[in-house]
């Protein structure tokens, strides 16, 4: 199952070509092409698979940039791509057909022992058991670290609650004396972690969420505020939906409506592509919001930039400001990078919790109901960002429900713990 498919090209007056597993996967039922045909935008498809995709929806788009085809393209046999010859290789560099003995640091990447001597015998190669140590020797330096953060946050929690019981005088100098504290404690255990250790992220969100609870007792109890709110209300921008969608009074849920609106278009409303932005946008600081998928066959989850195209055929990725990942057609689930990344899930989301950290460049997001990562962007962002939302089209009498932005207020703090 984790074998790489190399593709052979033989011509007479070309030398053979290499081509990696991904390019001849077809993104609808996830298997290697039969038949392969490619769309007018370049994304290649079983034949069975588009024409029934096709029938289903009513509409030619394309299911993996969901680009709209107003008039439905003439699909022809990809020549190149059938007559391909697949051979199946354990080693991911070379043909060679060694089991993976050894990992080099190089390039980041498990090798065998032949690879060892030939492709990378100048490079940084240990044997995969010592990368497994080491790994996990990085695990548990993370676990201790959150450990002791753990303590901490107990000791102050119990310094909290001794304060509100004994009601002394000095409460509110105290309580703010104790958050300043709190904001030292998570410079200095910022610090005892590596800069790409996978837990970094979690960390400094338990302890922003932290911080904002004392600042909550603190606001309720005394009459004070000295943290931002903990409360972050989104609430979907009708000016932005596409005529497609439908929003709920509330305008905390969006699906496809049974027939296009007749509302007046604006410079901010997208027009073909069912897409609809929040009110709130964000220039700073750290945001958390979940929206609940459930088990829906399509959608699009994400930020974009205030600047964004919203006109016509609309290519997701970020060089245009979309920072999104989505479920397509029920199976593959993909973050729109460039080239767009297949991500290997093998339990679907029914709710997904996305945390934006501004200064920092990274926008993650997470399956609530397992507690684990789903992914990562790393961004320099610069401009004003808002959550982005896409219920795709009902099709075949599925996909119909809303997607559900949920208003997240202090959850328990172990819910994210056990993240870890």
């Amino acid at each position: 199952e984790n074998s790489c498919f190399l593709v052979l090209f033989f011509s007479p007056s070309a030398a053979p070509a290499i081509v990696c597993a991904q390019q001849l996967t077809c993104p609808v039922c996830l298997d290697i092409f039969t038949s392969p045909i490619s769309t007018p935008c370049g994304h290649s498809f079983c034949m069975e698979c588009i024409t029934r995709y096709w029938g289903r929806s009513g509409d030619c788009i394309c299911p993996f940039c969901k680009k709209i085809f107003r008039q439905r393209p003439d699909l022809n046999i990809n020549r190149t791509l059938f007559k391909a010859v697949k051979s199946c290789l354990v080693c991911l560099a070379s043909f060679c057909n060694e089991p993976l003995e050894l990992f080099c640091m190089t390039d980041q990447t498990y090798i065998c022992l032949l690879c060892g001597v030939k492709e990378h015998k100048i490079h940084n190669t240990v044997h995969i058991e010592v990368e497994w140590k080491s790994a996990h020797e990085e695990t548990e330096e993370s676990t201790k670290s959150l450990d002791e953060l753990m303590q901490i946050i107990e000791k102050k929690r119990e310094d909290v609650v001794r304060l509100i019981e004994t009601k002394e005088t000095t409460k509110v100098n105290q309580t703010e004396h104790l958050i300043k504290l709190l904001e030292q404690d998570i410079q200095r255990l910022e610090g005892l972690l590596k800069p790409n250790d996978y837990f970094n992220c979690l960390v400094v969100m338990l302890f922003f969420l932290y911080i904002n609870s004392m600042a909550y007792i603190s606001q309720e109890l005394y009459g004070f505020g000295g943290c931002p709110q903990t409360k972050l209300h989104l609430t979907l921008d009708p000016h932005t939906a596409s005529p497609s969608l439908t929003l709920s009074a509330d305008g905390k849920e969006v699906c496809y409506g049974d027939a296009e609106q007749e509302i007046p278009d604006n410079p901010l409303r997208f027009d073909i592509f069912f897409s609809v932005l929040s009110k709130e946008g964000f220039t700073s600081g750290r945001h958390y919001w979940e929206v609940k998928v459930g088990e829906k066959t399509d959608w699009i989850l994400g930020v974009v930039r205030e600047s964004i195209n919203r006109k016509g055929d609309i290519e997701l990725c970020p060089q245009n400001g979309y920072w999104t990942v989505s479920l397509c057609y029920g199976s593959g689930y993909w973050a729109f990078t460039s080239p767009s990344t297949f991500l290997a899930l093998n339990i679907k989301p029914r709710k997904v919790g996305v945390f934006l950290d501004y200064e920092e460049g990274q926008l993650s997001f997470y399956n609530l109901e397992l507690r684990c990562h789903l992914y990562t962007f790393i961004a320099n962002f610069t401009k004003k960002l808002y959550p982005y939302l896409c219920p795709f089209i009902v099709y075949d009498d599925k996909n119909s429900a809303p997607l559900i932005i949920s208003n997240w207020v202090l959850k328990q703090i172990l819910i994210m713990m056990e993240l870890r």
